[in-house]
């Protein structure tokens, strides 16, 4: 073999290697956000949708548990897409705001049609409004084990086909809003000047009669 045909061999089988592990990596059972990332003003609501890719692997539901930064974000709503990735029961997700986490599973509502169909697309909408100035985060809880997201298998093994590795995390940065960041004032203190019932102060009165003890004293000298 010639050195020729020994160069393409070695390039033909690198860029097989190659293209199989980008496929692994990008192609894995997952869960994505959409956007991933984004730029709001404090005060502001923005829409995050969260979707699953199974790369043609079958699934009979999803369960997903995601954190977020609480200090930053608060969860105004999650509702089901309108045209969700397939047909599942109404979901019924869990929030908690103090915490930063929610919950949610989506279980198909029709097994034998869903036994034999792919998963991809959006399954919920959230809903954040921007509480604080800063970058806020957004991650799936992920650990193959079934406390928490998980695409399970639609055989009689129901195994766990997430690549946690693969999952998407969201990443999203809070500018301060129209007249600055109201949540990074700390107030300094409040001086407030009360005003007696009829609306002059005492000062003013001191005045006045200091004025009218000078305008007869001049008057009596005159008469002297």
């Amino acid at each position: 073999m010639n050195k020729s045909c020994q160069l393409l061999l070695i390039i033909g089988t690198v860029s097989l290697l190659w293209v199989g592990a980008v496929h692994g990596v990008l192609a894995a059972p997952r869960l994505t956000l959409t956007p991933a990332s984004g730029t709001y003003s404090n005060g502001d609501q923005f829409k995050v949708d969260i979707g699953v890719e199974t790369d043609g692997a079958k699934s009979a539901g999803v369960d997903v548990w995601a954190t977020f930064d609480a200090t930053k974000l608060q969860v105004v709503s999650i509702t089901q897409i309108s045209n969700p990735a397939y047909g599942f029961a109404e979901i019924s997700p869990n929030i908690n705001n103090t915490t930063g986490k929610f919950d949610m599973s989506f279980v198909s509502n029709s097994m034998s049609n869903y036994d034999a169909t792919a998963l991809t697309g959006n399954l919920a909408e959230v809903t954040f409004k921007a509480i604080a100035t800063g970058t806020a985060s957004l991650n799936f809880v992920c650990s193959k084990a079934f406390t928490d997201s998980n695409i399970i298998s639609s055989d009689s093994t129901n195994t766990d086909l997430i690549d946690c590795a693969s999952n998407q995390s969201g990443s999203y940065t809070i500018n301060p809003g129209i007249g600055g960041d109201a949540s990074a004032v700390t107030p300094t203190g409040t001086i407030t000047k009360t005003l007696p019932v009829t609306g002059v102060d005492a000062p003013t009165i001191a005045l006045i009669v200091v004025g009218v003890m000078s305008v007869l004293s001049a008057a009596v000298l005159r008469f002297l």
